[in-house]
Parts: structure tokens; sequence; C-alpha cells
């Protein structure tokens, strides 16, 4: 069986997080300026435990900030600005 962690060829972190801040167990950290696309018709919903994003209809700029609002409350504000940082908005 492939193991997918170890294979997957991005920088990835395992537990950045202390046991107390641990909110996610895997982040994959990529490239400045790297694009991630789904299609627009594959994704409707987004649920977290911070609530749910309504995506389907909506522009980049506006999928950026339901995303936002569902992260968690620690990170919001870094995604905001790494967002303005980006010109996504």
């Amino acid at each position: 069986m492939l193991n997918t962690a170890k294979s997957f060829n991005q920088n990835f972190v395992s537990g950045v997080l202390s046991e107390e801040e641990k909110i996610w167990d895997n982040i994959i950290i990529l490239t400045s300026g790297a694009t991630v696309t789904t299609s627009r018709v594959d994704v409707d919903y987004i649920v977290t435990e911070f609530g749910v994003a309504s995506l389907r209809g909506r522009s980049i700029k506006e999928r950026v900030k339901e995303l936002i609002n569902i992260a968690h409350p620690n990170f919001r504000d870094f995604l905001r600005s790494e967002a303005q940082r980006n010109q996504i908005w």
C-alpha cells in the first residue's frame, strides 16, 4: 500500500503545534503563488467546526472570504493578511 504522506512531493509538516495548540495534524505548504483548483461545480459547501462556507456561484474573492470566516479564529487575521499580501482581493 502506498503511503501518500511520505510520497507526497511537497513540503510536508506534521504536528507543528503543541498538543494544547494542535488544530491541524498535517499542513501542506505550497510555494508562494501556487494555485489549488477544484472545479466550482464540485464544491458547494465547506463545513468546519467553526461554520459552513457556501461557495456555489461565488467569485474567488467571495470564496476566500467565506473560507477565512470558517477557519480557526486564531488564524483568521493571518489568512486575511496573506490574502491581501497575495492580492487575492
